[in-house]
C-alpha cells in the first residue's frame, strides 16, 4: 500500500493498481479519449495499434498488461473510494518497448542527446501511461507517493514522440503540465524513422522530467539543541504518551544535553520547527551481537584490518598453534597498569621520613600484592620484577634499583605515563624516526664499537697472554648514551627512553639491565618490526562467548540508532537522517537498529537489511543493518566481461568447490559463445539461451546474475504443478516484444547490497528483454 500527503483540498489515497481496477480505468480512458481523433493520438503517442483500444476486450487487455508487466502501476482514489487517476511506470519508455528490435537500453540514446549524468536505469522511471480526472492534485499525489515509496528514485520521465501537434500535446501532455519540464538537448543526432525515437520529418522527440526535489523537499537535518524540546515533545506525545510517562517530562532535553563523542542527536527541521529526532551512539557491544547474529559476512562489525587479524588468529588456534597471540608483552603490561589505581597504590607504600620517598623493596612488596585477570596475570608473571625493569628503563643511565634505593613517587608516575603513551602509532613513529636517520645511527654504532674494541685491546695488552675477543659487544646503555644530544647524537634523552621501552616490550629485545648488548645490526631488524607492528588485540578463544569482548572501541566499525521519532507527515523521509548520521561517525561504515519482533515496519527500516540470527540466538530483537555505501544507490548491472572473472572468487568463496566450478564454467562458456557471436555477426543458440550479468558498484563487482531462457513448455508445466496463476497473469508475459520468461540459474550478491536484489534482478531482466 502507498500513500502520501496531499496539498489539495480534496484528500486522495494512492495504492498499487490491481487488475480488478481495469473497468474503472477503461471508463476513465473513454471519458478522455472517446472520439476517434483522440484515440488515434493516444495510440500514436504510445506507439501501439489503435485497433487494440477500440474493442472493449482488447482495451481491457492492454491496461491489464500495463498493470501486470510495468515496474509499478498505481491508482488514485478520492475520499469516496472512486478511482480518479491511474499511472503505469516502467524502467523503459513504452514507445521503445513497442518498437520491434529496439531493445530496452534507452540510456545510449538518452546520453547522446542530453547532458544529465544523474539519470540512469537505477535512478529514473518512465511513464508508460497516465490518466487523470479533472480533479486538481491527482497527478501531484501520484508523484508524491511514487517518490516517497522509492527513496532511490530521483527522476520521473515522460517520452514525447516527434511530430506531436499542438492539439495532441494539449490533450496528451495535460497530466504533466504542472510538475514536469522539458529537458534541454545538448545534441541533435540524426535519427531516421526506423529508430524508435526517430521521425520521418525533421522534428525530434523530447523528454519531460520531474525531479524528486521539486516534489519532496528534503528535511533539514542538524544537530539537536535543548531548545528543540517543546517541538519534539509534541511529536513524541502524538505517537506515544507512554514514553513521557516512563522517562519523565524532560527526558528529550536530557538526551540532547548528554551528547558527547560517542552519543549524538540529530533533529529534522521543517520551516524552522523540529519535526523529528534521531539519537545515535557508537557504544555498541559487538561481541554480544556476533554471538546472536550471523555477522561474519559483515566482519562482525569490526574494521576490516582488525577482523583480518582476528580471523588469522582463529585459524591459528584451530590449527593447534598454542603460542598464537595478537599481543606483545608490552600490551599486557599496559593493560595491567591500566587496571591499577597507581596513586592509591603509591600512597599505600610505607614512606620514609624524608620527602615522602620509599625504598625499592617497599615498592616491590606492594607490587607483589596486585592481582590481574587470568590471561593478563599469566602474561605478566613476576609483575613486580617487570615493574622494576620499567623503572630502570625510564632512567637507564643509572644502575638498577637496589633494595634500599629511595624512589620518588612522582618518578614512578612519570615512568608509567611515558610507558602508557606508547601506543601503536607512537611506536611506529619512533621506529620510523630512527630509520630515517639510520646513516647517523650507523656512524654512532661504528664509533662506539671501535671505542669498545680499543678498550678491549688496551686491556688485553695490559694483561700479558690474554687474547682479544674477535666479536666486540657494545653495551646498549653505552650505545644509547652515544645517540643522545648530550653526546652530539641525533636524539634527545626523552626520545631514547621511549625507544628503549619500545624495543624491550614490543620488539622482543632483552634490554632489562645495563649489561645487555646491542645486536650486530644495531637493532635494525627490531626497528623494522616495530615500524610495521600493529596494535595489540585481546581476543579470547574463538569458541568463547566473550571472544570479542575486549576489543578497543576504535576497532569497531558500527554505530547504532537507539531512538528515532518523526512526525507522521514526514515518515517517508526518515532516510534523510542517514547521510548526516554517517557524517557524525566518519570512521564507521555500518549503522544498526534493533527492533522487537512485533514492531511494525517503517520506511526507515525498509532501507536496512535484516541480519539472520544464529541458531543459539538469545537476543530478543531483530537486527537491522545498513552500510554507508548502500546509501549511494543500487549497483549498476551490465553484461559479464573477461576481466570480471578475476572478481568471482571473492563472491563465491563461501560455496563448495563443485558450485564454484559450476559458476565459473557457466561464465566462461558465456564469454566464449559471446565472443564467437561477435566474430560471426550473429548470436549462436547457446548465446541466446544463456546470459550472465554482473552488478558493479564503485568499479567493484558486487553481484552475479545468470539467466537462462527456459524451454517453451516450462511455464505450462509449472502451471499444472503449482498455483502459478495466483502470482502472475501468464498470458500478458508472452507473445510480444520485450516480453517473456527467464529462469534464474545463479544469483550471488554482496550482503551489503542485498536490499537491492529487486532492482538488480529488474535491471538484468530489462537488459534481457524479459518481464
Amino acid at each position: 500500500t502507498m500513500s502520501a500527503q496531499t496539498t489539495s483540498e480534496t484528500p486522495f489515497f494512492v495504492r498499487r493498481a490491481d487488475p480488478d481496477d481495469v473497468d474503472t480505468i477503461c471508463a476513465m480512458f473513454d471519458h478522455t479519449f472517446g472520439d476517434e481523433v483522440a484515440l488515434d493520438s493516444f495510440a500514436s503517442f504510445h506507439n501501439i495499434d489503435m485497433q487494440l483500444l477500440k474493442a472493449q476486450k482488447t482495451k481491457q487487455k492492454f491496461f491489464v498488461s500495463l498493470i501486470e508487466t510495468c515496474f509499478m502501476s498505481v491508482t488514485v482514489e478520492d475520499e469516496d473510494s472512486n478511482i480518479v487517476g491511474f499511472a503505469a511506470l516502467d524502467d523503459c519508455p513504452i514507445q521503445m518497448l513497442q518498437h520491434a528490435d529496439a531493445g530496452t537500453m534507452w540510456e545510449d540514446w538518452f546520453r547522446s542527446v542530453y547532458d544529465e549524468p544523474g539519470v540512469s536505469g537505477t535512478s529514473a522511471l518512465w511513464f508508460s501511461c497516465c490518466l487523470s480526472e479533472a480533479e486538481p492534485g491527482v497527478v501531484g499525489e501520484i508523484l508524491r507517493a511514487t517518490f516517497s515509496t522509492m527513496h532511490d528514485l530521483q527522476h520521473l520521465l515522460a517520452f514525447v514522440p516527434a511530430g506531436l501537434t499542438e492539439d495532441d500535446a494539449s490533450l496528451l501532455l495535460q497530466p504533466f503540465e504542472s510538475h514536469f519540464v522539458e529537458l534541454e538537448p545538448v545534441a541533435d543526432p540524426l535519427l531516421d524513422e526506423t529508430h524508435w525515437a526517430g521521425s520521418p520529418d525533421a522534428t525530434r522527440a523530447s523528454v519531460l522530467t520531474c525531479r524528486r526535489s521539486k516534489v519532496i523537499t528534503p528535511l533539514r537535518i542538524r544537530m539537536a539543541r535543548v531548545e528543540d524540546h517543546d517541538n519534539l515533545a509534541a511529536v513524541f506525545d502524538a505517537q506515544s504518551e507512554v514514553v513521557t510517562e516512563i522517562y519523565g517530562e524532560y527526558f528529550i532535553a536530557e538526551l540532547i544535553e548528554a551528547q558527547n563523542d560517542e552519543n549524538k542527536a540529530l533533529v529534522a527541521e521543517v520551516d524552522g520547527r523540529a519535526v523529528g529526532l534521531m539519537c545515535l551512539t557508537s557504544d555498541v557491544d559487538t561481541n554480544v551481537l556476533s554471538q546472536c547474529f550471523q555477522l561474519d559476512p559483515y566482519d562482525n562489525l569490526l574494521k576490516p584490518e582488525y577482523m583480518k587479524r582476528v580471523r588469522d588468529y582463529a585459524s591459528a588456534v584451530f590449527a593447534g598453534q598454542t603460542d598464537a597471540s595478537l599481543c606483545c608483552l608490552g600490551d599486557y603490561m599496559q593493560v595491567a597498569l591500566a587496571s591499577i589505581d597507581l596513586p592509591a597504590l603509591l600512597d599505600a607504600v610505607p614512606h620514609q621520613e624524608e620527602g615522602g620517598r620509599f625504598t625499592a623493596v617497599q615498592l616491590h612488596g606492594q607490587l607483589q600484592l596486585q592481582e590481574f585477570t587470568d590471561e593478563v596475570g599469566e602474561a605478566v608473571q613476576d609483575f613486580e620484577h617487570r615493574m622494576m625493569t620499567l623503572l630502570w628503563q625510564s632512567n637507564f643511565l643509572e644502575r638498577r634499583h637496589e633494595a634500599d634505593t629511595l624512589i620518588e613517587p612522582e618518578g614512578v608516575l612519570e615512568c608509567v605515563r611515558i610507558f602508557m603513551s606508547l601506543d601503536a602509532n607512537e611506536r611506529r613513529g619512533i621506529a620510523a624516526a630512527v630509520l630515517d636517520r639510520w646513516d647517523d645511527v650507523q656512524e654512532v654504532f661504528r664509533a662506539t664499537r671501535e671505542a669498545a674494541a680499543a678498550q678491549l685491546q688496551a686491556e688485553a695488552e695490559a694483561e700479558e697472554g690474554a687474547e682479544q675477543e674477535s666479536d666486540v659487544a657494545v653495551e646498549t646503555v653505552v650505545f644509547l648514551k652515544a645517540l643522545s644530544t648530550d653526546q652530539d647524537g641525533p636524539f634527545t634523552m626523552d626520545f631514547l627512553v621511549k625507544l628503549l621501552m619500545a624495543l624491550h616490550w614490543w620488539a622482543n629485545e632483552d634490554i632489562s639491565g645495563p649489561v645487555s648488548s646491542v645486536p650486530d645490526d644495531g637493532f635494525r631488524s627490531a626497528l623494522e618490526r616495530l615500524s610495521t607492528s600493529e596494535e595489540g588485540l585481546f581476543v579470547e578463544h574463538p569458541n568463547s562467548p566473550t571472544w570479542l569482548s575486549n576489543l578497543p572501541h576504535h576497532a569497531k566499525d558500527v554505530f547504532c540508532v537507539n531512538m528515532c521519532c518523526l512526525d507522521q507527515a514526514f515518515q517517508t523521509q526518515a532516510l534523510d537522517f542517514l547521510l548526516p548520521a554517517f557524517s557524525l561517525y566518519p570512521d564507521k561504515d555500518y549503522c544498526i537498529i534493533t527492533q522487537p519482533h512485533t514492531a511494525s515496519n517503517t520506511p526507515l527500516l525498509n532501507a536496512f537489511t535484516i541480519v539472520p540470527p544464529q541458531p543459539q540466538n538469545t537476543f530478543g530483537h531483530v537486527l537491522y543493518l545498513i552500510h554507508r555505501a548502500s546509501l549511494l544507490g543500487p549497483p549498476v548491472v551490465r553484461a559479464l566481461v573477461q576481466p570480471d572473472l578475476d572478481a568471482l572468487p571473492s563472491l563465491t568463496n563461501n560455496f563448495d568447490d563443485d558450485m564454484q566450478n559450476d559458476i565459473f564454467a557457466v561464465c566462461e562458456g558465456f564469454l566464449t559463445h559471446h565472443e564467437k557471436s561477435v566474430s560471426v555477426g550473429s548470436a549462436s543458440e547457446q548465446a541466446k539461451e544463456l546470459s550472465v550479468f554482473v552488478a558493479e558498484f564503485d568499479e567493484q563487482v558486487v553481484g552475479l546474475i545468470v539467466l537462462e531462457l527456459p524451454p517453451p513448455d516450462t511455464v505450462s508445466t509449472l502451471r499444472c504443478c503449482y498455483h502459478l496463476d495466483d502470482y502472475l497473469l501468464v498470458e500478458h508475459h508472452e507473445n510480444g516484444s520485450n516480453k517473456g520468461h527467464t529462469r534464474l540459474v545463479h544469483y550471488v550478491i554482496n550482503p551489503l547490497f542485498q536490499k537491492f536484489t529487486r532492482r538488480v534482478l529488474q535491471a538484468a531482466m530489462r537488459a534481457l528483454g524479459r518481464t
